[in-house]
């Protein structure tokens, strides 16, 4: 136990170190300049939701700790210095170790019924066939309203088993709910865990009054649930990440003693109906999405949907500051659309990194192509690579897209 503290502290020395430097705080001013729409900043990088069961037989990623609380801080700090050190972009590390509030659900209901497609057992990303759950008005009503408890008991246990052992080289911190952890209205995603794909989107055409019923549920339970957090005073107000973008901005102030909505960030998509016209996404999705984001302070809607076609209504959606644009949306039409009056958040292909023999021309050329008409609408951007399932096990491939990518940012 006592070789295994010694190497934690170790790392979570390293760790600070950075923390502190005046590298990682330029960078968050240029998180903070992109999310603030100021013109002439340069595109952020960032790489996220790696494929860390590839990497892992990595030595310096392999925790020692057996104590789980330890375990799951060590893992995190290492993970945080290795991307630090082949593949950082412009990562930022908070100045602390967060410990976060625990948040319990007492009123458990619907769970997704689901055959597992095979896959690699130690892959996070698993390919699933869900069953309808929903056949008739009736039924909207097996979804149940959260009822939230915040355990503070728990919580403390966390904190003070961190806090004992690193509380002396970096600050330890309790932290809440942020988009996407806990704050995050998709309800089309959450309907595809419940239906089986023909079903939901048929259903959009032939029932329609029961899609409605079943979306418009949803939006009133996350909405109950947003003014749950506020009230348990269980919001982050210093939140580093957006679901895989900046989140640092000097527009929100939220309070020390106790965060309100408007005070942060709310998210916002509709993956499912990536492929519906854009009349059927404002009606089924966006007339919800403006009830749903009105308490917060800034937005950011979409995630791997193509919205080259629906920026006009997407925009309709109060307190929008960021929006994503996909590999699979047409990059020109979007970004004139969006024209600087929103952050594009521009998703890198990676099926690009999949392969042990990179194609660097088509990956250079769709960050280029990004760039150069953010550059053109006078739009400030992320190029963010994500959603990477594999990348055959070569680190390698992650640093080249890395390095190709802050060369071309580095050139705005």
């Amino acid at each position: 136990m006592e070789k295994e503290l010694k190497i934690l502290r170790e790392l979570a020395s390293q760790y600070f170190e950075y923390a502190m430097s005046d590298e990682n705080f330029r960078k968050m001013e240029l998180h903070r300049a992109s999310n603030d729409l100021k013109t002439g900043t340069r595109p952020v990088v960032l790489l996220n939701e790696i494929p860390w069961h590839e990497l892992e037989p990595a030595e310096e990623l392999r925790p020692v700790c057996q104590d789980p609380i330890l375990r799951e801080v060590e893992g995190h700090i290492r993970r945080t210095l290795f991307q630090k050190k082949y593949f950082p972009g412009d990562m930022v590390i908070a100045p602390y170790i967060g410990v976060r509030k625990i948040v319990l659900d007492e009123n458990m209901g619907l769970k997704p019924v689901y055959t597992a497609v095979d896959r690699k057992s130690e892959n996070d990303v698993q390919a699933h066939q869900f069953e309808t759950q929903f056949h008739s008005m009736e039924d909207v009503e097996k979804i149940p309203f959260t009822k939230l408890h915040y355990d503070r008991e728990a919580t403390m246990q966390h904190y003070e088993r961190v806090a004992d052992a690193l509380a002396d080289i970096v600050p330890v911190k309790l932290t809440g709910m942020y988009a996407v952890m806990g704050i995050n209205s998709t309800p089309w995603d959450l309907l595809a865990q419940y239906m089986n794909m023909d079903d939901l989107l048929y259903n959009m055409y032939d029932e329609p009054e029961l899609m409605h019923a079943l979306v418009s549920r949803l939006t009133d339970v996350f909405v109950d649930q947003m003014h749950q957090y506020e009230a348990l005073g269980v919001l982050e107000g210093d939140s580093y990440d957006l679901h895989c973008t900046p989140a640092l901005t000097n527009d929100l102030h939220p309070d020390r003693d106790r965060v309100k909505l408007d005070q942060v960030w709310g998210r916002a998509a509709a993956q499912i109906l990536g492929f519906v016209s854009p009349d059927m996404h404002d009606e089924f999705d966006i007339t919800y999405q403006i009830r749903a984001m009105q308490p917060f302070g800034l937005v950011y809607y979409g995630c791997c949907e193509a919205l080259h076609q629906k920026i006009d209504i997407v925009s309709k959606i109060p307190n929008l500051r960021k929006i994503g644009v996909t590999p699979w949306a047409d990059t020109d039409v979007a970004i004139e659309a969006i024209s600087g009056r929103y952050v594009v958040s521009a998703k890198a292909n990676p099926g690009l990194v999949a392969e042990r023999n990179m194609d660097m021309a088509a990956i250079s050329g769709e960050i280029e192509k990004y760039v150069d008409a953010c550059h053109r609408y006078g739009c400030t951007c992320d190029l963010v690579l994500k959603d990477i399932t594999t990348v055959s096990g070569r680190t390698q491939n992650l640093v080249e897209w890395e390095q190709t990518a802050m060369r071309i940012a580095q050139k705005y």
